[in-house]
């Protein structure tokens, strides 16, 4: 009797656990999909934009029901040679793309804190070697680009919200979870524009 029920209890563990492991599996690629799916809605963009004829039918295809329009910025980190698209949108915005300005912040290069938050997984793995003294580059819809230096990398608990408040100066505020595939604390990033 005892190990019929000891099997039933392993193997309702088990189930349980390829449940939630298939559901974080499923997030991880939407959120990549979505990603992928900006980063050519960009490309496309930009070659437009600049008058380019020869752009590929596949990069032109629509974004996946459920995601934003509103490309953004393009946000690049030299020091890890990453780049990702954002879109303007609110903190909700972060279930369907993987990086997001949030509306009500300045845009790129405005008086204020400009504040973009992103997921850390898959694409942003390596963040934690991103440190003061470090650029982040962001170019706008319009062509502008916007070359921030780091001055300041801070591990907070989510109620810490200094760093999301407005500012007087030229600012950026990069948002994202520590330690990686877990979401107990954020990882924040305080920049200041030095060329635009």
């Amino acid at each position: 009797m005892k190990t019929a029920l000891v099997r039933c209890v392993a193997v309702a563990m088990i189930l349980a656990g390829l449940v939630v492991g298939g559901k974080v599996g499923y997030g991880l690629v939407s959120q990549q999909n979505a990603g992928s799916t900006q980063d050519k809605a960009w490309q496309t963009f930009v070659s437009a934009a600049a008058g380019q004829d020869n752009v590929s039918a596949s990069a032109a295809s629509p974004a996946p029901a459920g995601v934003p329009d509103g490309l953004y910025l393009k946000l690049t980190i030299p020091k890890i040679n990453n780049s990702a698209v954002a879109v303007d949108g609110d903190w909700s915005s972060l279930h369907q793309v993987s990086m997001v300005h949030y509306h009500d912040s300045p845009a790129p290069g405005a008086k204020g804190n400009v504040l973009v938050a992103f997921h850390r997984e898959p694409h942003w793995i390596d963040i934690n070697k991103v440190g003061a003294g470090d650029m982040v580059q962001i170019q706008t819809a319009d062509g502008k680009t916007y070359n921030y230096q780091i001055d300041q990398v801070k591990i907070v608990k989510p109620t810490e919200v200094d760093l999301l408040k407005p500012t007087t100066g030229n600012d950026l505020t990069l948002i994202t979870c520590d330690p990686p595939w877990q979401d107990y604390d954020r990882m924040m990033f305080r920049a200041h524009l030095v060329t635009s």
